[in-house]
């Protein structure tokens, strides 16, 4: 069997993880041990036995820096960095680097007894997140180089922007701002309440050409009159949503504008421990070991679970102790692409 070239193994790794990663394993491997093939260079595994043990010396960490900053120079050196929006030597990454790679040994180490971790796809995990920016701030009002939301954040004892009473009171700019994220999650559960309980006000085409059939003007001025009044409600839930995301998001820049975490991050600790490295790295490493956990070391769907939420990685019969991929989008893209960093990550390993 002549050996495949790294492009044909990426499209066979995004295919394969579009199903049970078990089922995918246990084929190629019965195929390549009827071909008799030699090892192909370019494989990956995405499953981890509890008995994986990582490299985690500072030999390997300095590798692991280096073939991050190979792969951005080679891909994005004539190009503004994604999420960062300046050049690879404005954004200064060797540093950050390794000191995310510091805090991510720390956390393999500390939490090898949840499950092992693979440093490896924890990075490459972490650049499709953030990209390594500290300042990092998502539509779901997610901050940081781990992109945590407030509740998985304060679940693992971060302190977050807007939780502190000084928060609220100068020398913070825009303190009256420090609360837009209470009311931004509350406008959010009331939304979703609101469509629960009034989702049938909203008039749907099938009903409305059967009133178009029957004749009744009457009852189809009655629905127009309390769809245009759903729509409107929920108009006015969204503007809500959008302004206090904008005004926690304003918060959040004005008062860490300027503040560098190779030198401020005390400071970006008191505003938000999420804009740092030392907590939310091995928080994450600690999430996906639990995941890992959950799901018999199956690292495409712990990284779902991070990406979706754990719960709708749930499968049954063959696949329940392994979980699966969710049918959404956004997803399956997400692992897509981080198995592409991955790859590249590993093949310059």
């Amino acid at each position: 069997m002549p050996s495949i070239n790294r492009r044909q193994w990426i499209q066979q790794a995004v295919t394969a993880a579009l199903i049970p990663t078990t089922l995918a394993t246990s084929t190629s491997t019965a195929l390549a041990t009827e071909a008799e093939s030699p090892p192909n260079p370019f494989a990956l595994q995405f499953t981890i036995d509890k008995g994986f043990s990582a490299d985690l010396s500072p030999q390997f960490q300095r590798k692991l820096v280096q073939a991050i900053l190979d792969i951005i120079q080679k891909h994005y050196n004539q190009n503004s960095l994604p999420v960062w929006s300046v050049s690879f030597k404005e954004a200064n990454l060797p540093p950050r680097l390794e000191s995310i790679s510091h805090w991510l040994v720390k956390g393999c180490e500390q939490h090898r007894a949840i499950y092992p971790v693979d440093p490896v796809w924890i990075m490459a995990q972490m650049m499709l997140e953030s990209f390594f920016y500290e300042r990092a701030i998502s539509w779901a009002s997610a901050v940081g180089v781990c992109q945590f939301i407030r509740p998985t954040a304060q679940s693992y004892q971060m302190v977050c922007a807007g939780d502190r009473a000084e928060h609220r009171h100068p020398p913070f700019l825009k303190p009256e701002y420090a609360k837009s994220l209470d009311d931004y999650y509350q406008f959010r559960r009331e939304l979703s309440r609101y469509r629960d309980k009034n989702w049938q006000k909203a008039l749907e085409r099938e009903e409305c050409l059967k009133l178009m059939a029957a004749g009744d003007l009457a009852k189809i001025g009655q629905r127009l009159q309390e769809n245009d009044n759903y729509y409107a409600a929920k108009a006015h839930y969204e503007a809500q949503i959008k302004r206090s995301r904008n005004e926690y998001r304003d918060f959040l820049r004005l008062n860490s504008a300027g503040k560098s975490i190779l030198k401020d991050s005390t400071a970006l600790a008191a505003l938000d421990e999420r804009l740092t490295h030392e907590k939310p790295v091995p928080a994450m490493v600690q999430m996906l070991a639990e995941h890992l956990r959950a799901r018999k070391g199956n690292m495409l769907i712990a990284a779902a679970g991070y990406h979706a939420g754990l719960s709708r990685t749930k499968a049954q019969s063959l696949y329940e102790p392994y979980g699966r991929i969710p049918v959404i989008q956004s997803t399956v893209d997400y692992l897509s692409k981080i198995i592409v960093i991955y790859h590249e990550l590993r093949h310059r390993l």
